[in-house]
């Protein structure tokens, strides 16, 4: 039984190329030709023309990508410039209602109170519409301790007990918060 021959191991044939007679290539020169062909992958020549269609299209597939990507960054600039601008609008829209704020406390303080006088006035207006800008959600909604704030049934409470019942009300239409005797609390009238 004849073995075939195995195409890693390739032993060079020690005779001429050629058949003198008749001019063909040997039998074992081509055994020698096909082993070495298996070895380095086949008959299959590399066409230099496909190789270059196939590397333009590569270029031409990542220049379309660095196009792309330019024009999200593009985008991506353009929307933080707008972001930007919004929220230089806000900031400055804040600082001009401060500015009336301060304005209308300075004119109240300098007709009716003296510096000493000075904690107890706020206006009503002002107070009213700075809580309303405030979202206290971010507190804690039971007591953390050590006189910090926290939320009582979306009652803003500063240093009080739990127990404490927590509601605002109108005593009367003063306008005014004052300490309310013998009890330490704040009322507001």
């Amino acid at each position: 039984m004849a073995t075939s021959p195995n195409p890693m191991m390739l032993t060079m044939p020690a005779s001429s190329l050629t058949d003198a007679l008749t001019g063909e290539v040997r039998p074992e020169w081509r055994r020698f030709f096909q082993g070495l062909a298996a070895r380095t992958g086949g008959t299959t020549g590399i066409s230099s023309v496909d190789v270059q269609n196939q590397l333009n299209a590569e270029a031409a597939a990542r220049a379309s990508g660095d196009q792309t990507l330019g024009i999200e960054i593009a985008t991506e600039a353009s929307t933080r410039q707008m972001v930007d601008t919004t929220l230089q609008g806000a900031i400055q829209q804040e600082a001009n209602q401060r500015a009336t704020v301060d304005s209308e406390l300075r004119y109240l303080i300098g007709q009716s109170a003296s510096s000493a006088d000075l904690s107890a006035y706020v206006l009503q207006s002002a107070l009213c519409s700075l809580w309303s800008q405030c979202n206290l959600l971010f507190l804690p909604t039971t007591d953390p301790g050590s006189g910090m704030p926290w939320l009582n049934g979306g009652v803003l409470m500063v240093g009080t007990s739990s127990t404490t019942v927590a509601t605002v009300t109108l005593e009367d239409a003063s306008g005014h918060w004052a300490l309310e005797d013998g009890t330490g609390a704040w009322i507001y009238g």
